[in-house]
C-alpha cells in the first residue's frame, strides 16, 4: 500500500524517482505549458496555429456568451408563465437577445477575418521574429509597440 502511494507521490512530480520514462524535470516541463497549447503528449503548437486560436477566442466567447444570455433570456420569459400569468410581455426577449449577440460575434468574426486576409496578402504588419500577425498597439515603458499574436514578444513600431 505504501509503494503505490510512493509511486503516485513521485509520479506528480513530488519525489526524486524515475518512474518509467518520464523523469521529474521532463513532467515539469510538460506542465508549464498551458492545456490549449499542446496538442499530443510533447509537441507544441506552431507560432502560426497559436495566432489563428489567440484571434478565434475573442469571437468563440462572444458565441458562447451570447448562447447563455439567449438561454437566462427564456429562463426569464418563462418566469411569469410558472406564476401563472396567461402571458409573459417580454416574449421577443430571447430572439432580440440572440440577434444582438449574433451581430457581435459575427462582426468580430468578419474583423478578424479581414485581418487575416490582410495578412496573407503582406498589406498588414508581421512580426520580425516569427512573421505572425500582430495585436492592437500600446504604450510600453520606452515606446509604442504591438505583442505578436504567434510568439508574443513585443514589437516595437514607429
Amino acid at each position: 500500500m505504501s509503494s503505490m502511494l510512493d509511486k503516485s507521490f513521485c509520479a506528480s512530480g513530488g519525489g526524486e524517482a524515475n518512474i518509467g520514462k518520464v523523469t521529474p524535470t521532463k513532467s515539469q516541463d510538460t506542465r508549464r505549458l498551458p492545456w490549449i497549447i499542446t496538442r499530443k503528449k510533447g509537441t507544441t503548437m506552431s507560432y502560426e496555429n497559436r495566432m489563428y486560436l489567440h484571434m478565434a477566442w475573442s469571437w468563440l466567447l462572444s458565441g458562447m456568451f451570447t448562447i447563455l444570455a439567449t438561454w437566462i433570456a427564456t429562463i426569464v420569459v418563462d418566469l411569469p408563465r410558472g406564476m401563472g400569468a396567461p402571458t409573459s410581455p417580454l416574449t421577443d426577449a430571447p430572439l432580440i437577445v440572440a440577434g444582438i449577440g449574433a451581430i457581435i460575434t459575427l462582426s468580430i468574426a468578419g474583423r478578424q477575418f479581414y485581418r487575416l486576409w490582410q495578412w496573407r496578402h503582406e498589406k498588414a504588419e508581421a512580426c520580425t521574429v516569427c512573421g505572425c500577425l500582430l495585436g492592437t498597439a500600446y504604450q510600453a515603458r520606452w515606446n509604442v509597440g504591438r505583442r505578436c499574436l504567434g510568439c508574443r514578444k513585443f514589437v516595437q513600431t514607429r
